[in-house]
């Protein structure tokens, strides 16, 4: 059983042959990856250690011989075992005693697999739900981190196409709501608490992962709770006088003699514990004798040392949960995400400015140093140009709020997460490129209206389809071939109209004619 658990960890640690692209960030891998491993390699040597060397070792009165002694092991160790500090009486009623049994000592392994469960299940939960988006997150950060580390430029580019054209087609599908659409006020409300409805709003990946977030918070915290019912001890309480009793070994102070009286830390685990078990006589029913016997505990050794760790790893993975999720709770307020994206829109106008600036400069050194300056070159055409919408503030807002979203400003995020802030901000530059050619868009529709108005339809017609058919227009054997097609178009319109203007006159000369 543990060569099998063992086995399984690496693939769970993701150390394939190739990197994964994980689609959350180091908190979340702390939990379904790293605790997960954690507590398998626990139950693993824990169970190693209970069927390779003894559970339980009772001390036994001398006339019983050695097959009675390993009666007594086996029907302690099943029937569980209880504590009473030996400063204290020994409780004479079978309730009290029951009430200090030690239920954990043989369900260890259980426990931790148990546990490992139940923190892999916010991730399947995100995974799950994550599939049915559209966008596939792993293929855009995987994607992302091959961009920072390949140094072909054909290479980044191409990346850099399928990254764009992924999340544009996923921010830009027509059922998310782009433009102005009523929807009912119980819609709205559904689609603040149901993902279903809000896959279409721009806030499907906003909720969902918030929603594992708090999973993730939820699980923490409830499985400090699930241990002091699994072992039947105040686990939280453990770890607390844990805590006290390290403050005062820094302090070098001594412990108070009641908390040593109580047992101090070993009630919780303790290595000696008291048995009490029944052999009854063949040939008398009723009568049966009645033992007690102290026994040792081994892997309780074990045991203190691996919850005390567990209990500090538990608070640490509680707090960086919480942190976590306030975390993403803040950058999906509306203020802060925008202000995200416009950030870095600013950063890339100054960028841009910077290169115009310098390709002046630049330019007019070399008018300098030669002696007739070329008049072609008087004026080098700037990175972006001044009609650009990345002059805008407004544009800045419009791309934010109504192009990327909520849902479109996390992928960002997570993408910013995962790789870097350098690949994150070449893929908003890329995305802005394409909010505009999109935000262009109307105007050219309503200039075609206008010329189709102005120009006969057949003309009209010629224009529209040069303006649909432009990339085509720009390679020269096309062109030719278009030409040469508009030109037979138009000879067979005149000869169209020709032979129309002359069939009123036969008509007329057919209806004048008195037979």
């Amino acid at each position: 059983m543990a060569f099998l658990l063992l086995k399984g960890i690496p693939s769970l640690a993701g150390h394939n042959q190739a990197p994964q692209a994980d689609p959350d960030d180091f908190v979340d891998r702390l939990n379904y990856r790293y605790t997960v491993i954690l507590l398998n390699v626990f139950s693993a040597i824990v169970t190693n250690r209970q069927f390779s060397s003894k559970q339980i070792q009772c001390w036994v009165p001398a006339m019983f011989t050695s097959g009675y002694e390993d009666y007594t092991n086996h029907i302690c160790y099943i029937t569980n075992t209880y504590y009473v500090n030996q400063t204290q009486k020994i409780p004479g009623t079978r309730a009290e005693r029951q009430s200090l049994q030690l239920l954990y000592y043989q369900w260890i392994p259980f426990i931790l697999c148990f546990l490992s469960i139940l923190f892999y299940i916010p991730n399947l939960f995100w995974q799950s739900l994550m599939s049915r988006s559209g966008l596939d997150l792993k293929d855009i950060i995987e994607a992302g981190k091959s961009y920072k580390s390949i140094d072909r430029m054909d290479k980044r580019r191409k990346i850099m196409n399928y990254i764009i054209a992924s999340i544009d087609e996923f921010i830009d599908d027509p059922r998310r709501g782009r433009e102005n659409r009523h929807i009912s006020l119980l819609k709205r409300i559904q689609a603040i608490f149901c993902c279903m409805y809000g896959k279409f709003q721009g806030n499907y990946f906003m909720m969902v992962y918030l929603l594992m977030k708090i999973l993730y918070v939820l699980n923490s915290i409830g499985q400090l709770a699930l241990l002091n019912e699994m072992l039947g001890i105040k686990y939280y309480r453990y770890g607390l006088e844990l805590l006290q009793k390290l403050i005062l070994l820094i302090q070098n102070q001594p412990l108070q003699q009641s908390y040593r009286q109580q047992g101090g830390l070993s009630k919780y685990f303790p290595k000696v514990t008291l048995c009490d078990f029944e052999v009854r006589e063949p040939n008398h029913l009723y009568n049966s004798h009645r033992y007690t016997v102290e026994c040792v505990l081994p892997n309780n050794l074990l045991f203190e040392q691996l919850f005390t760790f567990l209990f500090f790893w538990y608070t640490m993975i509680v707090i960086l949960n919480i942190i976590s999720l306030f975390t993403w709770s803040y950058s999906f307020i509306r203020p802060i995400r925008i202000k995200y994206v416009t950030t870095r829109l600013k950063l890339i106008l100054i960028r841009h400015l910077r290169k115009s600036i310098m390709n002046t400069n630049e330019h007019s050194q070399e008018q300098q140093q030669e002696s007739q300056p070329q008049p072609q070159l008087q004026q080098r055409q700037s990175t972006v140009a001044d009609d650009s919408l990345l002059h805008r503030d407004d544009s800045h807002l419009d791309f934010a709020n109504n192009y990327l979203k909520c849902d479109g400003i996390f992928v960002l995020r997570l993408l910013e997460t995962n790789t870097s802030d350098f690949v994150v901000t070449h893929v908003i530059e890329e995305l802005f490129y394409s909010y505009e050619r999109k935000a262009s868009q109307p105007v050219v529709l309503d200039g075609l209206a206008k010329m189709m108005s102005t120009l006969g339809p057949d003309q009209g017609l010629l224009s529209l389809g040069k303006l649909l058919f432009l990339p085509v227009m720009s390679d020269p054997k096309m062109a030719a071939t278009f030409a040469k097609a508009t030109t037979i178009t138009a000879t067979t319109t005149t000869t169209t109209t020709n032979s129309n203007m002359l069939l009123p006159s036969l008509t007329t000369t057919t209806t004048d004619d008195p037979l």
